[in-house]
């Protein structure tokens, strides 16, 4: 197991562009011992740009390794589920590193790693209802994205807003606490913001209701944490 981990941590190398974040380093195991990240990903935002808002939640340093296209397809076979993203994590107490897949078990992991995911039982298990909510939530929009028919894809976007979006939005106004979704900046305030940042590209308004002011409020407010101000500052400029 060891050997193959190893292997395919050489093979990741391969990748095009290595970009590494700016914020400071975090030792999160014994004094003196320091974990090391590796996340790969397409260089775009998709689906491990809540997992980059985590570090820098965190001010964790990590490789933030970006593959490009052309290059994934000798890649991809070197992954467990021949997907990214992909999470390596080593460190001076583990006997092999680990590598994770699966966006949500990534985040679960680094949100417990990080002390994002909440104080309580409680907390913890809202986070993870808002983590699959949010998943549910832009289902449709990869459909629409991927969805080559203009008048299917109208179809689709105008279902989702009348119906499907307006249900995901009540409930989280309805369970925004007060500046966060908990009482501290969490997991959930990243998946919902990226989420968000998804469902504009195709409904830029789609939060001008009135009824939805809470919502726009709590966006501002996390744009405006000055750890993600920072992120989204030096983050590369992607289409999505």
């Amino acid at each position: 197991m060891t050997a193959e981990i190893s292997t395919r941590q050489e093979v990741l190398l391969l990748s095009d562009r290595e970009v590494k974040d700016k914020t400071s380093s975090k030792t999160i195991m014994g004094v003196g011992e320091k974990k090391t990240y590796t996340l790969s990903y397409f260089n775009v935002r998709g689906r491990a740009e809540p997992i980059r808002m985590l570090f820098a939640l965190a001010e964790v340093d990590y490789t933030d390794k970006r593959i490009s296209h052309v290059d994934w397809p000798a890649l991809k076979s070197a992954t467990p589920f021949g997907q990214l993203p992909v999470l390596e994590v080593s460190g001076d107490n583990m006997k092999a590193p680990l590598t994770l897949s699966q966006t949500n078990s990534i985040l679960r992991y680094l949100a417990r790693e990080f002390g994002l995911d909440g104080r309580t039982s409680s907390d913890k298990v809202k986070v993870d209802m808002i983590v699959e909510t949010m998943r549910d939530s832009i289902n449709p929009i990869t459909e629409i994205f991927n969805e080559t028919d203009e008048n299917k894809r109208n179809e689709v976007l105008f279902k989702y807003s009348e119906d499907l979006l307006p249900r995901f939005l009540n409930y989280l106004t309805e369970n925004l606490s007060s500046e966060w979704f908990l009482d501290q900046v969490s997991l959930a305030d990243a998946v919902i913001y990226v989420a968000f940042d998804n469902i504009s590209m195709f409904l830029p308004d789609f939060l001008d209701r009135k009824s939805y002011w809470k919502l726009r409020e709590w966006r501002s407010r996390f744009e405006s944490h000055p750890k993600i101000c920072e992120w989204l500052s030096i983050r590369p400029t992607t289409a999505y």
